[in-house]
């Protein structure tokens, strides 16, 4: 069996067919556990279960756009590339496909966290999980940021997602550096963070390398299926395996697109500036509802992560958004719009719909894929492993399998 990709999906499904006496090779062009995978805001978040396609945010995107600072962003010069994506996108808003996006993302975050403590604890890394929820706040006197946190609070509840409205003092009392400097709250009780990105991608690939697994650093450029199995060609030579499981990212379509597979995949490129040494840290992840970015307690340091930009992954970053998250942060904490650190950018694979593809192809059970999580790459790596194991006759499927497969992206279906 071979892995295509060492992001943490890659990384999390390695581990776990290992871990279920599979034989995996995994292979990366780059180092395990790089791009998004080391550069997200470390929450495992289960609550986040409301596609980013919705009327309250089609709402909203023309007064976004008008700002290139703000929390939404499209390059004017990709927006042709872009046009048939955003029209599923904006498709997706409806009524019927909300509720599959939903029930989707509610079935696979229901058993996210749990698979998580399952997987940590098998590659003796529990340590680096810590369940002390998550705090969203809107600012003190900004009555419409107030409003709509507690709409948003209302849409979760109707979702079952543990979630509690606090006030001001309830809220300082859980983080005493934003006492006095927020109007609301909402505490997501089920969300959890791990205390660095990096360092969990480490640990799975130490974990995958003492029980068997092969790690080669190569860029596969072709999957070609045969008569007795499955033909990878890298940069040097061609590897057989009986099996093989896609999870490139963003770069999967191109690998399934030769075997006839074109999937509606978009790059959301995030940023974040992560701050070093920081002075006033909270003890769990802070979402700022309002500005729409998080502040991640992240070893001895801070990261500001958010913004969505939709752009090709070659166009040049825009490092004004992932430098303007310090001026944003510091409208809560005085010295966060001081702090010094680096700055990122890196491209989430995103599907109109807001689930992710996992599945095996039609044309051929011996290629599996597991890609496009968006922003929950983190929180779904786990189930994910889960997911193909099962897809393998592994395991009983963590939740339906169907939800994820690509065929719900044929005869225009979404």
């Amino acid at each position: 069996m071979i892995v295509v990709g060492g992001g943490v999906v890659g990384l999390a499904t390695a581990l776990t067919l290992t871990l279920r006496g599979i034989t995996v090779t995994l292979i990366d062009a780059g180092a395990p556990g790089g791009g998004c995978s080391s550069g997200n805001a470390g929450v495992i978040a289960t609550s986040f279960v409301l596609p980013l396609s919705n009327i309250h945010t089609l709402v909203r995107v023309p007064r976004m756009l008008l700002d290139p600072l703000g929390p939404l962003s499209i390059r004017s010069s990709d927006l042709p590339s872009l046009a048939p994506w955003l029209f599923r996108y904006a498709l997706n808003a409806l009524p019927g496909a909300q509720l599959k996006s939903i029930e989707g993302l509610k079935a696979i975050n229901a058993r996210a966290l749990v698979a998580w403590r399952e997987l940590l604890l098998a590659a003796g890394a529990s340590s680096l999980l810590s369940e002390r929820g998550m705090l969203e706040v809107s600012p003190s006197l900004d009555l419409g940021a107030e409003r709509s946190l507690r709409a948003l609070a209302r849409r979760l509840s109707d979702q079952q997602a543990a979630v509690e409205l606090l006030d001001p003092l309830q809220a300082g009392e859980l983080e005493p550096l934003l006492s006095g400097r927020i109007g609301a709250a909402l505490f997501h009780g089920r969300v959890a963070h791990v205390s660095d990105p990096m360092a969990v991608n480490s640990a799975l690939l130490s974990a995958f390398v003492e029980r068997g697994g092969k790690m080669k650093q190569a860029r596969v450029v072709s999957i070609n299926p045969r008569v007795n199995g499955v033909t990878i060609t890298t940069g040097d030579q061609c590897l057989g395996a009986d099996r093989v499981v896609v999870c490139a990212g963003f770069w999967s379509a191109d690998l399934l697109r030769p075997l006839g597979v074109r999937v509606p995949i978009a790059a959301e490129r995030g940023y974040h500036f992560m701050m070093r040494e920081v002075a006033h840290r909270p003890s769990r992840p802070i979402s700022f509802h309002r500005e729409s970015f998080l502040a991640s307690p992240l070893g001895n340091g801070l990261r500001l992560a958010g913004t969505v930009e939709l752009a090709k992954p070659t166009s040049l970053p825009s490092w004004r958004r992932a430098d303007q998250l310090r001026e944003l942060a510091g409208r809560y904490v005085d010295d966060w719009a001081a702090g010094q650190g680096e700055r990122w950018m890196g491209c989430r694979p995103s599907f109109p719909d807001s689930l992710p593809a996992i599945g095996r192809l039609s044309r051929d059970n011996r290629v599996l894929y597991a890609f496009g999580h968006q922003h929950l790459g983190l929180t779904q790596a786990a189930v994910t492993g889960q997911a193909v194991a099962a897809l393998l006759g592994s395991g009983d499927p963590p939740f339906p399998l169907n939800i994820c497969s690509l065929e719900r992206f044929s005869s225009g279906k979404r």
